[in-house]
């Protein structure tokens, strides 16, 4: 893991839990490995390399997502442009799902066609947990 160095006294973090958790996630979301590109990059950017590919490569990356593969080329290079953008902020620390809400989430996999068993649970933890386990390629 990346380390660095951050210091404040203990009681600065339990005076108040929303200004405590604050220092401590702005801390962690700066930690980055040296090598690790997580420059942001541009919708248009994304589309474009995506674009280039086949509809059969764009397919088997789905596959691999977790994604569904139905739909034009296009549908498909929109739905791989989404999940790039969201898997590099997950990544990045720049993405929360457990910040988002229940709605958010079920229009976050249904945007990406994500595929859900049938018999998953429709909670707000289920949800996070299907698209951190797409977004991460567990």
């Amino acid at each position: 893991l990346p380390f660095a160095a951050v210091q404040f006294h203990p009681e600065s973090i339990l005076t108040s839990p929303s200004h405590g958790m604050a220092i401590l996630e702005n801390a962690l979301r700066f930690l980055k490995y040296p090598n690790h590109d997580t420059k942001p990059q541009s919708g248009a950017e994304i589309v474009g390399e995506l674009e280039l590919l086949e509809a059969e490569d764009l397919k088997k990356r789905c596959e691999m997502a977790g994604l569904t593969t139905a739909g034009s080329k296009s549908d498909l290079v929109v739905r791989l442009a989404l999940f790039t953008h969201k898997q590099r902020e997950l990544l990045a620390g720049r993405l929360s799902l457990q910040q988002m809400d229940k709605k958010t989430l079920e229009e976050l996999i249904s945007s990406l066609g994500l595929k859900r068993e049938l018999d998953t649970e429709n909670t707000k933890e289920s949800l996070v947990q299907t698209l951190q386990k797409s977004l991460l390629l567990e």
